[in-house]
Formats: C-alpha cells, sequence, structure tokens
C-alpha cells in the first residue's frame, strides 16, 4: 500500500448555491485515523474577510495564510491529521455574510504507522485574462521524499465555470470544479500529484472551459509528506547527534510489546543437542509486529533500532547453556513489504553491544506481502559466542521497516570445559 487519494466533499455540491457567514462540510465516510484533511474555504470578496476554523470536529487544524485576494476571490488551507473520530462536522466562519464554498479532500498514508508533516509551504499566485478558455499554469514545487501529496488549488471569482486538467500526471481532487451559482458565482477547482521520490512535481495547468469573460482569481500550491509516526514505546534509538529532542521518534506496534525479551514461541525439540547442525529459533513476541522508521533532522539522518536483550538460548534448551558455545550461522527475517527498496542492517555482538557484526540488505517492493529474508553469516562472519545481542536498524530517515519476526539457525557447539 502507498499513499493514495481517498475521497472529497463540499458544502455546495458543484453547481448548487450556498450563502452565510458559516459554512460547514460532511466529511466522506469511513476515514480513519491519520488520514490527512485538506480543505479549501473560499468566499467572494476581495477584501475584509479572513475565513477561520468555527467548529474543529475534535480535530486540531493547520491554518495557512489567507491566500491574496484577487478577482473577487478570498480562499484559505485548512489542514489537520484525523484523529479517528468526528466530534461535528468543522466548518469556518468568515466575518459577514456571502457566497461561501467549503471543500474537504482526504488522502491516506502508506498505513496507519504514518502521520503527516508539510513538506513544502505554501505558495500563491493569481490571474487575470480576457483569453477564451485560457490555461492557467501554477509552478511546481520540488518535495524533499516520496510519499508526498502535492496539492494545488484554483479559485475563480464572479463566474461559475467549468474547468479541465491538462497536465498528465496530475488529477483532480473530487470533482473537476465545484461551482457556487448564488447570486453572482465563484469556482473552484483543485488538482493533485503523490510523489513516489524526491524531485520536482512539475508545473500544473488547469482550463477554464469558457469563452468571451474577464476571468480573474487566485490559486495556491502546498506539499504534505508522510512519515512514521514516531512515539517511543520501550525502545532504544541511535543518534550521531546530542539533540535527541529533535526526533519524530520511532512507531513500535503493539504498543505493549516487550520488546527487550525473547519470545518463548519458539522452541527446540528434544535434548541437549549431540551434532553441530543448526537449529532455527524463532525470535520476537508472539503475534508482534514491530514497525520503525530512522529519521531526518534538518537534513540529517538518524537511523532507529530495535535491539534484543542478552540470549544464551537457555529458554529454547530447557538447561542452563550459559557455558555452551553457540554459532550464528543464518538469520531469517520476517516481515511484512510495506516499502520499496528499504536499507536494513542485522548486527550480532558476543560482547554486550561494544562490537557487532552487521549485514547489510535493500528489501522490498512495496507489494504487501509477507516475506522473508536470509542474512548468511557462513563461513566468513559466523558469530560464536555464549550469550548474543541481536540488533534490527533501519538506516533510512524516510522509509519504514515492518517486521514480524526472525529465526536465528543456531550450531551448539558444545559445553566448554577447562583441564589442568
Amino acid at each position: 500500500m502507498s499513499v493514495s487519494y481517498f475521497g472529497s466533499s463540499s458544502i455546495p455540491a458543484d453547481n448548487g448555491s450556498f450563502w452565510n457567514s458559516v459554512i460547514w462540510v460532511i466529511p466522506p465516510s469511513a476515514m480513519q485515523a491519520g488520514d490527512l484533511v485538506v480543505m479549501v474555504g473560499q468566499f467572494r470578496a476581495n477584501s475584509g474577510i479572513t475565513p477561520v476554523i468555527y467548529a474543529d470536529g475534535g480535530q486540531s487544524w493547520n491554518s495557512e495564510d489567507v491566500i491574496p485576494p484577487s478577482g473577487y476571490c478570498t480562499m484559505r488551507i485548512f489542514w489537520c491529521i484525523f484523529n479517528g473520530t468526528w466530534a461535528s462536522d468543522p466548518s469556518i466562519i468568515a466575518e459577514s455574510a456571502g457566497i461561501f464554498s467549503l471543500m474537504m479532500h482526504v488522502f491516506r498514508p502508506t498505513s496507519t504507522a504514518y502521520s503527516w508533516v508539510c513538506d513544502v509551504n505554501q505558495s500563491t499566485g493569481s490571474f487575470s485574462t480576457s483569453d477564451p478558455y485560457p490555461d492557467i499554469t501554477i509552478s511546481g514545487v520540488s518535495v524533499s521524499a516520496g510519499g508526498t501529496v502535492v496539492f494545488a488549488t484554483w479559485g475563480l471569482g464572479m463566474y461559475a465555470c467549468p474547468w479541465i486538467l491538462q497536465t498528465s500526471g496530475w488529477a483532480n481532487a473530487g470533482n473537476s470544479q465545484y461551482r457556487n451559482t448564488s447570486s453572482v458565482d465563484h469556482t473552484n477547482s483543485s488538482a493533485y500529484k503523490i510523489m513516489g521520490s524526491a524531485g520536482s512535481s512539475g508545473d500544473v495547468t488547469n482550463r477554464i472551459d469558457e469563452a468571451e469573460k474577464t476571468f480573474a482569481g487566485t490559486h495556491a500550491i502546498i506539499a504534505f509528506r508522510e512519515y512514521a509516526d514516531l512515539t517511543i514505546q520501550d525502545a532504544t534509538m541511535s543518534t550521531s547527534a546530542d539533540n535527541v529532542d529533535a526526533y519524530e521518534g520511532v512507531v513500535i506496534e503493539p504498543a505493549d510489546a516487550d520488546i527487550s525479551s525473547s519470545a518463548d514461541e519458539g522452541s527446540l525439540s528434544g535434548g541437549y543437542p549431540s551434532t553441530a547442525a543448526p537449529r532455527a529459533t524463532l525470535l520476537g513476541t508472539s503475534g508482534g509486529v514491530y514497525l520503525f522508521s530512522g529519521t531526518n533532522d534538518d537534513g540529517n539522518t538518524f537511523s532507529a533500532y530495535w535491539r534484543s536483550k542478552d540470549l544464551d538460548f537457555s529458554e529454547e534448551l530447557g538447561i542452563d547453556a550459559t557455558q555452551a558455545l553457540k554459532t550464528i550461522d543464518k538469520v531469517k527475517l520476517l516481515y511484512e513489504d510495506v516499502e520499496a527498496d528499504t536499507p536494513i542492517y542485522f548486527r550480532v555482538s558476543i560482547d554486550g553491544g561494544n562490537t557487532w557484526v552487521t549485514k547489510s540488505a535493500t528489501i522490498g517492493t512495496g507489494d504487501g506481502a509477507s516475506k522473508s529474508y536470509e542474512f548468511d553469516f557462513s563461513p566468513i562472519d559466523a558469530v560464536t559466542g555464549y550469550i548474543f545481542t541481536f540488533k534490527i536498524e533501519c538506516p533510512s530517515g524516510n522509509q519504514l521497516i515492518k517486521w514480524t519476526g526472525f529465526s536465528v539457525d543456531v550450531i551448539f557447539r558444545g559445553i566448554k570445559f577447562e583441564i589442568e
């Protein structure tokens, strides 16, 4: 799964009419926590109007600056991250009654483990033309990472006109246009582009599909990026800087998972092994799913990691194996493929984490399937010791690792004896 457009709603509906100082909108049904909600309020006025949130619906809203009015068009963008429950239909209010429209557009992140941040600040502009069927172009923006929604909106004062989006790779948010035909008219049209990687969105052009008028209005463009909603829960984070407060955090699900202990779901059959054959031992909390990601702070990428407690595999053997030499031969990571080309490190230590033997890989295609990846430590990097510590690390600042467990091929060498 990846970032996607979910749905839109508006007051009034396209080609309907609405006149008031307060306007509300009914959110699309079946929204879920973590959805990005973008509202565009449009009022027919050249000055003196600053739309603000009136009923917040139980959400925490961000209000962008009012787009400088032009052509009897005053617009303002509001956005929030949906918390899962609408306390009421959200509304905005203006200083006086007039032709008022409110459009809501909803975007869904890759999973509920993600949240949203403004990646590119709002940029605004205006237009005025007497050309028939004029093309109104908004300059593109450069985004910092994939999983970013670039959102563009156009407001036309005085006329209720159809619009036709011209630029491939972009799509309309909801209808091609939202016309308000109350008395003197106005129209809004919005479009979006979902970016799969960092780079330029390119310019976007929208056409007013009507002739023989003088058209004037405003437009804006802004970008929102999903990121792993990093809530630290019994997790250990590594950082190359001291400003840990700048972290957006680490996600671990379920929140009450005991990630610092080995699981009891994996076991070895039989008694103490008499051969050196590797035995697969499954580690990871029963039913647990772990999600985490590194993050960025002013362009510096910090890793995030899961680290086990010190393990000697006594639980799996049912005896005290503290003095038994053991070799880690192979490790198989079980994961859900939520991201493409995600870097990952698997590390093993025999000295309590002072030094590590590391294997790295780039995994995933983003198809959502359950998969496994095998890290082969043998023969050159086979790790032999008594007590082991395991670490799974995500060095990326914008990609998510989702894993459910890992199995370790352990070769039991035998008890150490000292003969004098």
